[in-house]
């Protein structure tokens, strides 16, 4: 019982950060995309998670810290580096925080591009299209398994297509990476019959 309350503690927060990030987009009046487990489970796929990942363009990062720092001035905002910082709610659990990534190329310049408004929990976010969220994952350059479960689960549901992602990476002229990805997936599935 207090496992599940705790989860829904978690999910409250999670959505008040979502709320908030994307008052703080308004406010600084800058396109914003979510990715992350909260893309992954708007797609479909019940994934837990209890962060919030924000992505802006690079050129906006004074105008989302200047924003997030009025609208959540109870936040403790934290530069990891200079493309990445994190939020953290009073009282925050662990991994209970807001990750504000600005992208400064492609796949994650197009991803907030394209990104669309969906409701994710009752709330109305700009969410990775599952292409964008897909290739963001696969070139993510941290080798998380959460990644190759996301990746794995969403095909699995047939919410993409390998053959649309090849072309994206090909049109993003990643031709070694498009030539591995239909293997990666094969190796995926080779893995998930063992």
């Amino acid at each position: 019982m207090a496992r599940h309350r705790a989860r829904r503690q978690s999910e409250s927060m999670q959505i008040k950060m979502l709320r908030l990030i994307c008052r703080v987009a308004e406010k600084a009046q800058v396109k914003m995309g979510i990715g992350g487990g909260i893309a992954v489970s708007a797609q479909g796929f019940r994934r837990d998670t209890v962060d919030v990942d924000a992505f802006f363009h690079y050129r906006d990062r004074q105008s989302v810290v200047r924003a997030l720092r009025v609208l959540g001035s109870r936040y403790v905002l934290e530069m990891l580096d200079d493309a990445h910082w994190i939020a953290v709610p009073p009282n925050a659990a662990p991994d209970e925080r807001i990750d504000l990534m600005f992208a400064t190329g492609d796949p994650e310049e197009s991803a907030i591009e394209l990104s669309q408004k969906k409701i994710f929990r009752g709330v109305e976010a700009p969410i990775f299209p599952v292409e964008w969220i897909i290739i963001t994952k696969y070139l993510a350059d941290r080798n998380d398994p959460k990644d190759w479960l996301d990746i794995w689960a969403l095909y699995q549901r047939g919410a993409y297509d390998v053959k649309q992602i090849v072309k994206r990476l090909k049109q993003m002229g990643n031709q070694e990476e498009a030539v591995a990805f239909p293997k990666f997936i094969e190796r995926l599935v080779a893995f998930k019959k063992k």
